[in-house]
Parts: C-alpha cells; sequence; structure tokens
C-alpha cells in the first residue's frame, strides 16, 4: 500500500512505501489520511492504490449544477475513520435466520464498546451522501471490481443488499458510519449473476449521468456479463474489501454525481476459509502427555489445510521467554476433512522430570506465519515401574525418641537376610500382642479429628445426613493367597524381630525394611492390603507402631497403579477405615499414575458422601488441595457436575471449591458443563452463587446463555434445554446483562458441499493409488503445464504455492522476473526438485481443484504407457 501525496502542478505522481503500525500480529493495517504538506496545493488522499490524475479532474467530467471545483482550491476527499475488522466470518443464505453478528470496526471490544466502518467527507460544505458497497481487494494496481459476495444490512425484517448510503453535512457531521452490515457469501452457481446485478446497476448509473436515464439494451448487457463471465475465473471468495463513495445529488432528476475518488478499506479475510481464516483450537480429547511423549490426542479445529499447518509446542519462563518448543506429529492422513487432527505429543526436552510441568499448544499456518490463541498443556513424570523393576527405597528416620521398649543399646543397624515365610517359626511376641491389645482398647480420641458420627449412617435419611442408600454396603475385599502371604509375613517377621530386644533405632529400620521388601506383584504392602480387606483392628495396631516410631513415609507408599492407603480407603468405600487413616495425617495431595488426589477417586467412583465429606473436612490436616487437577486438567467439582451429583457439588462449594475453574480441554466452565450434561438441580444452584461467571466463553466463543440457546434452537419439544435456558435467561437478566446475543451458526453452504464433492479422490483410486501413480511420472506434460499455469496465473495464488514448495526465493531471480508466465516458470523450476504429487497436494489445499483435477488427467492418462 502507498501514502499518495498529489501536486496538482506536477502530473508525476510520488508514491512513497508506507507501512503503519499495526494493532495486532494479524490484524491488516489501518491507513489513514495525513495532514497536507507544503500547503494548500498540496494534500493526502488514502486510495488504497495509486491514482490517476487525470481521472481526479472531475471537473473535466461533470458540472455540478454550477458548483464547480478548481484545482486552484482543496479538493474534497474521504478519509477513512475506522477500518473495518480484518477477520470476519462470510455467511450463507441458510445461516440468515435469526440475529447475526454485524460487520464491527477494527477497534471494537468485545466486552466494552462496540464501532463500525466509518468515513469523513472533508473540505465540503452542503449535504452529501456516502455510500459503502463490497468489492475485489488488490493488494496492486489493478482496478477493483465489484465482488459478488453480498454486503446486506438488516432492515426490520428485510435484508437489504448494497450499496448502502447515509446523508451526512448540512446541519450533521461530515461522518457516516455503517453499522448492521453482514456479508452474505455467494455459491458458485449464482456468482455471475450477482456480479452482472452489481455491474448492470453501476453501468445504469454512469449513463444517467450522461445521457440521462434508461434501461440497458441487450448489446450492454450482453458485454457485461462476458466481462462477469471472465472476471469470475479469477476473483478470491475469501478475501473483500469495502468501498466507500460521496455524491451529491443532481437537483433537475436526482442522479448522484461523485464529489471526490472513492477509497478502499484494507482487506477483510473470511474467517471460514482454511488460507485466510482465524486459526482456532476448539476442543482436545486430552491436555496432557507423560514426559516421554507419543500419546494420541484428537483435537478438533477451525477449517485447516492438512500440508499448511502445524501443532506447535512451547514453554515459557517467568519473564516470558521461549525455552523449548517442538511439534507435534501427524501426517496429511491424519487431518480429517479439515477440522479435526489425530496427533502424537513431542517428548518434552527433560524426560526425567519428577512433577508437572506446565507448556502451551498452538495451531500454526505455514504460509503466513498465523497463530491460534495457545492452549495450556501438561507433561507428568513418565511412569518409571517396569515389571521385574526393585522400586526405589523409602528413606529412614532414625530419630525416634519414642520406643516401645526402654532398652538404651546402642548398635548399628544390621541386614535383615528375610528367607521363605514358611521357614520363619510363628514367635507368639508378648510385647506385640500387648501392643496389638492397647491399641484395640485405647483408639485415639474421636474428638482429636472430625469423623464419622453413627448418626450420619441412619437409615432414615430424614434423621442423619446421609441415607443408607447413599451410604451402601462397605463389605470388606477378600484377599488372595499372596496378599494373605505378605500381611501373614510382615506380621510374623516383627513379632520375630521385638522378641530380640532390639533398640528403637532398629526398630525403625526394621519397620520400613518389612513394609519396603514385602510386596505383592502389584507392589502393595501389607499397609494396602489391610486397608482393602478393611481389617479395622490390625491397621490400627500398624498404624500406630508407625506413628510412635515416626515413619510416616511409610503412609504415603504408593502401589504399582500410585494408589497410597488414602487412594485406597477412598475407592474401597469404607468411611471408618479412612477416618482411622486420617487420624495419622498421610499425604493426601500424592498424585496416583493418572494424577488423581484420593477426593478425585472419590468422586470418580461414585463413593458415599461421608467419603467425599470426610476427605474434604480432612484437607488441613492430610494436605488435601480441593482444587488440584488430574491429568485429565478436571478438579473434583468439575468430575462432580459432569456427574450430575448434586451432593458433592454442594460439599466441594461449601468448603471453597474454585467455581470459575475452567476444563483446560474445551474452555468450559462448571455452567457449560451443567448444561452440557442437563443436570438442571446443580445449574439452579450454581447460578446463585454471586462470584459465577455467567459471561465465561468457552473454546468455541460461546458463553452458557449462548451455549444453551444453541441447544433449544433445533427442538422446541426438549423441555429440558428449554428449562435450562430460561433459568439462564433469568439470572442474567437479574444481573442486568445482555441476552440478546448473536448465535454462531454451524451450516454448510452448497458452495462448500461443492468443494467437498471436488476433493473427493475417484472411487476406483485410493490416496496410496494415486501416490503410486504418480510415482511414474516426473515432468509435466505441456498440455497440462500450460493448463494449470493459467489457473493459478488467473487465480493469482502462484505466491502461494511458492511458499508451500519452499521455492519464495527464485521470485526474486531475474529468469524469473523475465518470464512471460510466472506461474509456468514455477512449475517447470519446481518438477526439478519436487515430485509432482507433492505439488499435486499443494494445490489441492490451495483450494485450486481445477488444476488438481488437470494434473489427476494427465497422470491417469499416462497410466498406459508405463
Amino acid at each position: 500500500m502507498y501514502e499518495t501525496i498529489i501536486d496538482p502542478t506536477n502530473s508525476e505522481m510520488n508514491f512513497n512505501p508506507y507501512t503503519p503500525p499495526s494493532s495486532s500480529e494479524d490484524s491488516p493495517h489501518s491507513f489513514m489520511a495525513t495532514s497536507p504538506p507544503g500547503g494548500s496545493s498540496y494534500y493526502v488522499l488514502n486510495t488504497g492504490t495509486p491514482m490517476n490524475i487525470d481521472n481526479f479532474n472531475i471537473e473535466n467530467q461533470y458540472n455540478f449544477e454550477n458548483q464547480y471545483v478548481t484545482l486552484d482550491e482543496k479538493k474534497p476527499f474521504l478519509v477513512i475513520k475506522e477500518q473495518p475488522i480484518g477477520k470476519f466470518r462470510f455467511r450463507y443464505k441458510s445461516e440468515m435466520a435469526g440475529t447475526h453478528g454485524s460487520l464491527n470496526g477494527i477497534s471494537s471490544d468485545k466486552t466494552r464498546r462496540q464501532t463500525f466502518p466509518s468515513v469523513e467527507l472533508q473540505n465540503y460544505s452542503g449535504s452529501a451522501i456516502v455510500r459503502c458497497s463490497l468489492y475485489q481487494y488488490h493488494s496492486s494496481s489493478k482496478e477493483r471490481q465489484p465482488h459478488p459476495h453480498r454486503l446486506i444490512k438488516k432492515m426490520g425484517n428485510e435484508e437489504v443488499d448494497d450499496p448502502h448510503a447515509t446523508t451526512v453535512g448540512g446541519t450533521e457531521e461530515y461522518t457516516a458510519i455503517f453499522h448492521s452490515m453482514g456479508i452474505i457469501h455467494t455459491a458458485k452457481k449464482n456468482l455471475i449473476d450477482e456480479l452482472c446485478r452489481k455491474k448492470e446497476f453501476l453501468k445504469e448509473e454512469e449513463i444517467a449521468r450522461k445521457e440521462g436515464k434508461r434501461k440497458l439494451r441487450r448489446d450492454e448487457k450482453a458485454s457485461i456479463r462476458h466481462e462477469a463471465e471472465e472476471e469470475s475465473k479469477s476473483i478470491n471468495m475469501n478475501i473483500v474489501c469495502l468501498r466507500f463513495d460521496a455524491f451529491t445529488e443532481r437537483p433537475k432528476d436526482g442522479v448522484l454525481i461523485p464529489i471526490c475518488e472513492p477509497v478502499y478499506s484494507h482487506e477483510i479475510n473470511n474467517l471460514k476459509s482454511a488460507l485466510t481464516g482465524e486459526l482456532k483450537i476448539v476442543r482436545m480429547s486430552c491436555n496432557c502427555s507423560p514426559a516421554k511423549g507419543n500419546t494420541e490426542i484428537f483435537m478438533l479445529v477451525e477449517k485447516v489445510t492438512k500440508k499448511n499447518i502445524r501443532i506447535r509446542f512451547y514453554e515459557i519462563d517467568e519473564d516470558g521467554y521461549e525455552i523449548w518448543s517442538a511439534d507435534g506429529k501427524f501426517t496429511e492422513l491424519d487431518v480429517h476433512h479439515q477440522y479435526a487432527i489425530v496427533f502424537r505429543t513431542p517428548p518434552y526436552k527433560d524426560q526425567q522430570i519428577t512433577e508437572q510441568r506446565t507448556v502451551y499448544v498452538e495451531l500454526m499456518r505455514k504460509t503466513d506465519n498465523s497463530k491460534s490463541e495457545p492452549r495450556e498443556f501438561k507433561y507428568y513424570p513418565s511412569p518409571s515401574y517396569q515389571p521385574g523393576m526393585k522400586r526405589s527405597r523409602m528413606s529412614h528416620s532414625f530419630n525416634s525418641n519414642e520406643s516401645f521398649y526402654s532398652s538404651g543399646e546402642k548398635i548399628a543397624p544390621i541386614p535383615i537376610t528375610l528367607g521363605d515365610s514358611n521357614e520363619i517359626p510363628s514367635i507368639n511376641s508378648d510385647e506385640f500382642n500387648a501392643l496389638y491389645q492397647l491399641v484395640e482398647r485405647n483408639m485415639m480420641n474421636p474428638d482429636q479429628f472430625p469423623s464419622i458420627r453413627s448418626e450420619d449412617f441412619a437409615a432414615d435419611s430424614s434423621q442423619g445426613k446421609y441415607s443408607d442408600s447413599l451410604v451402601g454396603g462397605f463389605e470388606e475385599m477378600r484377599l488372595s493367597e499372596e496378599e494373605k502371604a505378605v500381611v501373614k509375613r510382615v506380621e510374623d517377621e516383627f513379632k520375630s524381630f521385638l522378641a530380640t530386644k532390639p533398640s528403637s533405632n532398629l526398630i525403625a529400620s526394621m519397620i520400613v525394611s518389612l513394609f519396603e521388601d514385602h510386596v505383592t506383584t502389584h507392589e502393595e504392602n501389607a499397609l494396602h492390603l489391610l486397608v482393602k480387606s478393611g481389617n479395622i483392628n490390625k491397621l490400627n495396631c500398624w498404624l500406630e507402631v508407625i506413628k510412635r516410631n515416626s515413619e510416616f513415609q511409610i503412609l504415603n507408599a504408593p502401589n504399582r497403579d500410585g494408589h497410597t492407603i488414602g487412594h485406597l480407603a477412598a475407592i474401597h468405600n469404607n468411611p471408618q477405615i479412612l477416618n482411622i487413616i486420617c487420624r495419622y495425617s498421610p499425604d493426601f495431595s500424592i498424585l496416583d499414575n493418572e494424577g488423581n488426589t484420593p477426593l478425585h477417586l472419590a468422586v470418580i467412583k461414585n463413593s458415599p458422601p461421608p467419603i467425599v465429606d470426610l476427605l474434604i473436612r480432612s484437607k488441613e490436616l492430610t494436605k488435601l488441595p480441593i482444587n488440584a487437577e488430574n491429568n485429565d486438567s478436571a478438579t473434583a467439582l468439575q468430575i462432580s457436575v459432569s456427574k450430575s451429583n448434586l451432593v458433592y457439588v454442594k460439599l466441594l462449594c461449601e468448603h471453597g471449591a474454585d467455581i470459575n475453574v475452567i476444563d483446560k480441554k474445551c474452555g468450559y466452565n462448571v455452567l457449560h458443563t451443567a448444561i452440557d450434561v442437563q443436570a438442571i438441580d446443580i445449574l439452579k444452584y450454581l447460578i446463585q452463587k454471586p462470584k459465577i461467571d455467567l459471561m465465561c466463553m468457552n473454546y468455541n466463543d460461546m458463553t452458557p446463555y449462548q451455549m444453551a440457546k444453541r441447544l433449544t434452537s433445533g427442538d422446541e419439544n426438549d423441555k429440558k434445554s428449554i428449562t435450562i435456558l430460561n433459568i439462564l435467561e433469568k439470572a442474567m437478566l437479574e444481573r442486568g446483562l445482555n441476552t440478546e446475543i448473536y448465535i454462531k451458526e454451524e451450516q454448510e453452504s452448497e458452495d462448500e458441499m461443492e468443494c467437498d464433492f471436488v476433493e473427493c479422490k475417484p472411487e476406483k483410486f485410493s490416496t496410496e493409488e494415486l501416490q503410486e501413480m504418480y510415482k511414474n511420472v516426473k515432468t509435466f506434460t505441456s498440455e497440462c503445464l500450460t493448463q494449470v499455469s493459467q489457473l493459478l496465473d488467473e487465480s493469482g495464488k502462484w505466491e502461494n504455492l511458492a511458499l508451500l514448495l519452499d521455492m519464495q526465493h527464485i521470485v526474486y531471480t531475474s529468469m524469473f522476473e523475465k518470464a512471460k508466465s510466472k506461474s509456468q516458470q514455477l512449475l517447470q523450476t519446481a518438477e526439478k526438485d519436487c515430485n509432482l504429487y507433492d505439488i499435486r497436494n499443494f494445490l489441492e489445499d490451495l483450494e485450486e481443484h481445477n488444476a488438481v483435477v488437470a494434473m489427476d488427467k494427465m497422470v491417469f492418462s499416462l497410466q498406459d504407457d508405463f
């Protein structure tokens, strides 16, 4: 683009390259007029393309009813005050029922204010008409023509096509603001007719200015149709711009006479297009991976092209600097219909991490380096256990001042050799039995911890907190022979050891060795097994032994699934066992192999409410993080809502769970999730929370109300969905929030159906068969080369093809500059370094369907020669 400075005394034009600041990386530039340098004979005109000074001399063409404008004076000109947004969703006729978003100004803010495209007429007095139309966008000096898409404006229940006009001047300001406009995508079958309609309208206006108003002759219509047919071959259907004109009305016949040259906005890209649209990650099947990578993930996206997209992972430090990046692994066969990608995660830079690391994932388009909004992603430690591998040993504590016996003997720890359990005599240690009986008689004071009370288990829910149906049965799990042997061996060996009257240090060391060395094939020690079996007496005894010797790390030992005794107590639905465990302050913040805390597992397994209640109330003693996220990035509250469990939701909310937590896979908050599972009772409860965010947008840019509205649009008999919508609407109105919102439709156009049909391979050829056929063809035939070159010359997409082929360097060579057809020169150069199948697929990504068909026909016709 250029800043054009016009000197009326010089017929030459000065075009100074000018790059104005951009508001964002992806936003097109905004061009504004600047102050006229050098006095009144100079002025700056915002044209968008270089102007011809001869065409600007309106004085030589039109008589403004004795109002002449001379070159000695400042001429009227238009200045764009507010550019349109650079990306906008071109909609289809089938989508235009109901309320839709309008074309906003580039400085619009979704949450605070809306602006609209506007233009100001300067150096003019009197009334004027300013008009806005939709035109083709060209970055070069090529003359612009009307675009076949429709620029419509809602006028009540009617939709009015462009041009849209407004009156300025007189007592009013000279700024024209164009609001409530939308862009309607014209199907290919209607493209020529729409072009003819617009061109005939402009031709009639031109004739009216010169000859007076009359209808077009048949030959004039035929000429316009021929022109439209030629233009239709090279129109970019995904980029448009706005044209603004200023007119004065001729009194005698109402004909509009131009006041000054038109101005053009910057380009407006179609958000629906894979080449120019906004990149967006809508949903992921998972947002975590072990550090070794290679996790398969399904990702839903806005439209992309398979050869023109990357999935990029990166990490930033505290100062915002990127410190690591890698790409997800996928092939073109993993991109499904341009809306879904199946990929595998790259390995993290440090595969030996011991805690979760947060990184980000984004989409990146190769041709223009456009990026999607990044989504949070987590790497967690790769499972290190393999069958036959010895677990790392627990650290020993020899600082206990309290022992079972008063022996003051100080000797170094000695290694303990353990044989087969059948060889160890069963010694009934008086000391161990005394401790066992002591623990049974003198349980810890229940008041020291908020335990489950007997009234909580009343069969009648009116008498107790939980009904019998909610509590369920707490049946003991039968142990296998291997598991029984482990429990018995630990007990027997400890009794034998105590009979030797060891020191307190040796006792502590022995306890650790017993629970570390005697485990099942599933890496479960005696504590794990006693919790699973529900043996309260023996479990109590061992917990007291561990406490008296301060070997609390044993409580947090995991089995092969990463489950500690806290996890197992939550899984096996025994609140009495869990209550006992909590008295010894285990670490409930430990995550299992799936990143779950005991609270997560209790909610996932639908444990009885007393289990969840006890876990939540234990959080201060057991380090339970109530808002912890598992590897699926879900908190206990999110899981509870997804399971429609109102009891869990209330318990969690009452104890400080974050009600505005976001699901990292899809952007849902708890309201979105409640709507998704149609949990009306939960929705009613959450909606009353003052801090709940009613306007939270998910990754598909939908608030809970928009989501509910969308779900009710297809079925008026869906009573649940209508009830949900009414609940949300009432809540929004009570908070003064707007319910007149735009609901994004996802209907497909006839045009898209045509494109999908063209992209399909011939039924008798699979992708593999086509690839095999192309292996035998090394160069273009002259006929195919000419045909494909002409198509690329007309569309101008040879530049994009050069980028995809990584051959943009040849564009600047003298050979390329002198070439009669740049497309042909590019293809001839590319066939020497690239295989034709890759060129074909790049053309398919660029939506050059006719070129793809031409290449397929060429290859098919040559098969008989091989």
